[in-house]
């Protein structure tokens, strides 16, 4: 798990960075290569998901809800974080991608992107809007 838990505070980073000081460029740039440890371990492990082949384990749930909000860095910095792009270096990443938006569980959870990026430019904007989910 402690391999998975950079994307997080990168994820942050770059999503809040009041300013560019010279370092976003950086970050998404780690974040980048974070995902390809991400797909090394997946194909590793030979399997579907990292907790096996026939159902998400913990460890998919828990870094699923980071994943789910990378498509706001490609809204964001659509010039520097081409998400499709990027996934196409990791394939077998993006198959699990895939197969736990497939899932039933993830299906019932999963917060559409509009919203989230609807919060970050609300937060970044200084209102957190909360109430984002009462509009689904």
């Amino acid at each position: 798990m402690e391999a998975f838990g950079k994307l997080s505070g990168l994820y942050f980073k770059a999503v809040y960075m009041k300013v560019d000081d010279g370092t976003l460029d950086t970050t998404l740039e780690i974040l980048r290569k974070e995902l390809g440890v991400y797909d090394k371990e997946l194909h590793r492990r030979g399997s579907k998901f990292y907790g096996g082949n026939s159902t998400p384990g913990m460890l998919d749930f828990m870094i699923w809800p980071w994943i789910e909000r990378l498509p706001n860095l490609q809204k964001l910095y659509s010039d520097k974080f081409p998400l499709d792009d990027i996934l196409k270096e990791y394939p077998t990443f993006a198959a699990w991608i895939n197969s736990m938006k497939a899932d039933v569980t993830v299906q019932k959870v999963m917060i559409p992107t509009d919203i989230h990026f609807k919060y970050i430019v609300s937060s970044r904007n200084g209102t957190n809007d909360y109430t984002l989910m009462e509009e689904e």
